[in-house]
């Protein structure tokens, strides 16, 4: 099977996609105000300090991906080709997935 590039289809398909996100974006809610206690984290009981680290605000989030999280640290060398390694990686994978 041959992959011909379709320019008007994905013009297209870019512009349902626009149209799909703007209609979500659009029943959103209105009553939202930006930099107001709207934005502010939700905390039962007393009021909270305002120098509570984020640790401590997600920590149910960060205890579930505590395994995965020590995995990439462990392979982050800080170095390029590394990561470019890694995209190469997942994107083959990725690529083999999709012509299973």
């Amino acid at each position: 099977m041959q992959i011909i590039w379709q320019p008007k289809i994905a013009l297209i398909f870019f512009l349902l996609i626009f149209f799909i996100i703007y209609f979500f974006y659009l029943s959103g809610e209105k009553k939202y105000k930006k930099d107001t206690f709207q934005t502010m984290a939700y905390f039962s009981g007393k009021t909270p300090s305002q120098n509570i680290k984020l640790q401590n605000i997600y920590w149910g989030f960060f205890e579930d991906f505590k395994k995965l999280y020590m995995f990439l640290a462990k392979i982050q060398k800080e170095n390029s080709n590394d990561y470019i390694f890694l995209f190469i990686l997942g994107s083959i994978i990725f690529l083999l997935a999709l012509s299973l």
